[in-house]
């Protein structure tokens, strides 16, 4: 099902700022041209109409901020019985080199040594060797949507802090026993 939302969606700025009700409208003429936020959300919206669970992730960098890549917005979905991050902006998911899919906790703490597999999930994906250094940028500190808060946690929290009044700074132990109660 990730892959068929993937399928709708081509990256870019053209239809704006969606809501998920807008873009199921749009996906009824042609692919959805927004960025990594708005498809997520609208992602996370679909899964949860059919009764899967899932929820909006993001990523914060660390290096010095520009105008165009300072995070990514994606989901992760309950597949069974742990959480699996996908990629639905760039139609990818992560798994390791025995081909297990990867949790957005897992996959954050492999970017920095490009310690796994990008899997595309829809014909369009970018090639891997283009994501690498993207997500090397993009996915230095791990949030996760919960409310109208975004948790997470970093040796360097003030930073972060710095970036937006929505993000709440645990330590490492309390976010993996929030969001991933049983190791999943």
């Amino acid at each position: 099902m990730v892959a068929a939302i993937a399928a709708r969606h081509i990256h870019g700025d053209l239809d704006g700022a969606p809501s998920p009700e807008e873009i199921d409208e749009i996906v009824d003429d042609r692919p959805v041209v927004t960025t990594c936020t708005y498809v997520s959300r609208w992602a996370v919206s679909l899964l949860h109409r059919v009764g899967i669970r899932a929820r909006t992730v993001s990523t914060l960098t660390l290096d010095p901020w520009n105008d165009h890549n300072n995070g990514h917005t994606l989901i992760e979905a309950m597949v069974r019985g742990e959480w699996v991050v996908f990629d639905v902006d760039l139609g990818v998911h992560f798994t390791d080199d025995a081909g297990a899919q990867l949790s957005l906790a897992e996959w954050v703490a492999r970017v920095p040594r490009d310690d796994y597999r990008i899997v595309p999930i829809e014909p369009g994906a970018p090639p891997a060797s283009e994501l690498y250094p993207l997500y090397r940028r993009v996915a230095q500190v791990p949030l996760i949507a919960d409310g109208k808060r975004w948790w997470f946690w970093s040796d360097r929290e003030a930073r972060v802090l710095s970036y937006h009044g929505s993000y709440v700074a645990m330590d490492r132990d309390a976010w993996e026993a929030r969001f991933y109660p049983d190791g999943t």
